[in-house]
């Protein structure tokens, strides 16, 4: 995995986690965590100029809450908190943790469903599509 896609996964999910009522994490979930959660994706990145490090990233911010256990008014409030977390993040910024700097962002699409977890429980989920611009730290 490029420098790049998984230092701006590792720095958004620190970042949310910070800022929201529960955790993110880079990339996938482990089968234990127990919803709500969040996971940063980062599905593909564009270079914007040839031979240099400048990216366009397509970034997938998935927030997950169990359906057992969680309404659909819970799950918005959840997800409500998600989004003012991603909208708390600096839109140009430099994470020297993770190797990553930030070139903007905008939140594309917001995507609803209700699906399967892995261990088969029934679980609500949006997904935040978001397109940014991303570079290593040099």
């Amino acid at each position: 995995m490029s420098l790049v896609k998984d230092g701006l996964a590792k720095a958004w999910a620190e970042h949310l986690t910070e800022r929201a009522e529960f955790p993110f994490f880079p990339h996938r979930h482990d089968a234990e965590t127990v919803p709500p959660f969040g996971v940063v994706v980062v599905k593909r990145l564009r270079p914007l100029v040839p031979g240099e490090d400048a990216h366009e990233a397509e970034v997938r911010i998935v927030v997950v809450s169990d359906h057992a256990e969680t309404t659909p008014a819970q799950h918005r409030s959840i997800a409500g908190v998600a989004y003012a977390a991603i909208n708390l993040t600096p839109p140009f910024g430099v994470d020297e943790a993770n190797g990553v700097r930030l070139c903007g962002f905008a939140v594309e699409d917001v995507q609803q469903a209700t699906g399967n977890a892995e261990d088969g429980r029934k679980i609500y989920s949006d997904v935040f599509i978001i397109t940014a611009g991303a570079a290593a730290v040099s």
